[in-house]
């Protein structure tokens, strides 16, 4: 699957608690536009850009912040579009 996706995933490691080549919160990275300037790529666009989000619930309430902040919609049910979908396995049924 490597060879696939290669050239359409970019991968970033970030650590927040050591030293690390890359540290810091992905939504502070994301907010400085460290993120954007590490991978060499234009900042995050809902007309070019579609996001999942996954963590836990501070974080996806922090994300989706993050994205509507910049105009991202969410999809907010199966088969809904939107510009970014939230990974339901922290949300309370």
């Amino acid at each position: 699957l490597g060879e696939q996706v290669r050239n359409q995933l970019l991968y970033v490691p970030t650590v927040t608690r050591q030293r690390f080549r890359h540290e810091g919160r992905v939504t502070t990275l994301i907010d400085t536009g460290k993120l954007f300037e590490t991978l060499g790529i234009l900042p995050l666009d809902p007309e070019a850009d579609r996001a999942m989000i996954c963590g836990s619930p501070a974080m996806l309430t922090e994300l989706s912040e993050l994205l509507k902040e910049r105009g991202f919609r969410q999809s907010a049910h199966v088969g809904d579009p939107g510009d970014y979908v939230i990974e339901r396995a922290f949300v309370a049924r």
